[in-house]
């Protein structure tokens, strides 16, 4: 999600907002405050907003622990996480891969509903214990009791991109051995369940005469047959990559420059104009490494002419590297980790191509418009 704010990391794992956050954050605020003005008369202006405030913050951040419970457990089976982000419609843990096993892929979708009904329990406990040593935390409790057990059993509806979808996915691949079926019951499901939504939402806000809640269930339904598409297409490129390897999939014909050259001359470099973004930097006949749009791009205009393309060179030594046999299934999950944007190949130790993210997508994408 590109248009965040990273504020650090919780247990190693980094954290940020989107900027769509702030918006279900008043939302939720708004609504919690109206709330209390119903079941709290008595309460003044400050007591009422203070609270709900409170009880805002405590939710979302019952929201990260939901996705820091499946952020751990897919560390400690092995599977790196980007990071935990916020925005309007919740959470999300990015996990860089999928799971290679139905019991790993189980125990990182189930953890997380688990973790939500815990909280939940937890405060309804709470409740119970503050209510005569103060009313206003024991309210914030008293609300976020249904709150965390309904986001728990919400998310166990069993269709993709719901944690309940991957753990219907983890059974019916545990039982059937079919990763693809298993994949393909589960986005289908999750878009019946998206258009269920809309269709309610509609019904709401038309029948109903309530546009505000039938306008976000509604939205709700939108986000998650957005994500199930989403979720069916990443499947279908794994699925285009598993008979090749990466000497398939790599590129041979990246324009060459030198480290000496510089930015101006890669600026009007014709290749680039004509679409290439990278270039591969040589030095007495070997590669020494990348340079990159973005390298360029990194530099005031006015220093073009001053500065070598040695200064925004991605050397060879810090990309990651596979060998020419490498499945490309495994070079698409490298990238997905998001520590390198690109990966060369090398056969006998020496440099014979380069794989971008663009190069796999182009791939899988001529095959399937040639029904290769």
């Amino acid at each position: 999600m590109g248009t965040s704010v990273r504020l650090g990391r919780i247990l190693g794992i980094p954290f940020g907002l989107n900027y769509s956050w702030f918006i279900i954050f008043t939302l939720v605020t708004v609504s919690m405050a109206s709330q209390f003005r119903v079941f709290h008369p008595f309460w003044s202006v400050t007591e009422r907003w203070g609270v709900a405030l409170g009880t805002s913050l405590l939710f979302f951040l019952s929201v990260v622990g939901h996705e820091l419970a499946h952020s751990l457990v897919a560390t400690k089976k092995g599977i790196p996480v980007k990071g935990i982000t916020l925005f309007v419609f919740g959470g999300v843990a990015q996990i860089s891969r999928e799971a290679t096993r139905p019991a790993t892929e189980l125990a990182i979708a189930i953890v997380g509903p688990l973790s939500s009904i815990i909280f939940g329990l937890l405060f309804w406990a709470l409740f119970f214990l503050l209510r005569p040593v103060n009313e206003h935390l024991a309210a914030m409790a008293e609300v976020l009791f249904p709150i965390n057990i309904a986001l728990g059993v919400f998310n166990m509806v069993p269709g993709f991109p719901l944690d309940g979808g991957r753990v219907l996915r983890a059974a019916i691949w545990g039982i059937s051995h079919n990763y693809r079926v298993a994949t393909r019951i589960a986005t289908l499901l999750g878009h019946a369940i998206a258009i269920a939504l809309i269709i309610a939402g509609v019904i709401i806000a038309v029948v109903f005469d309530n546009f505000l809640q039938g306008m976000w269930l509604s939205l709700i339904g939108w986000f998650l047959n957005t994500a199930a598409i989403g979720t069916h297409r990443q499947h279908r490129l794994r699925e285009g990559l598993r008979q090749f390897v990466a000497r398939d999939i790599m590129s041979l014909d990246y324009p060459s420059v030198t480290p000496e050259d510089s930015l101006r001359e890669l600026a009007d470099n014709k290749s680039l104009l004509l679409g290439r973004r990278i270039f591969m930097v040589t030095q007495d006949g070997k590669i020494v490494g990348i340079a990159t749009l973005e390298g360029i791009k990194g530099v005031p205009r006015r220093k073009w002419e001053v500065t070598q393309v040695k200064h925004i060179m991605l050397p060879l030594g810090t990309l990651q590297a596979v060998e020419v046999w490498e499945e490309a299934f495994r070079v698409l999950e490298i990238l997905d980790e998001g520590k390198t944007t690109h990966v060369v190949v090398i056969q006998n130790g020496n440099v014979i191509g380069l794989i971008s993210k663009e190069n796999i997508v182009h791939f899988v994408r001529t095959r399937e418009e040639l029904r290769l």
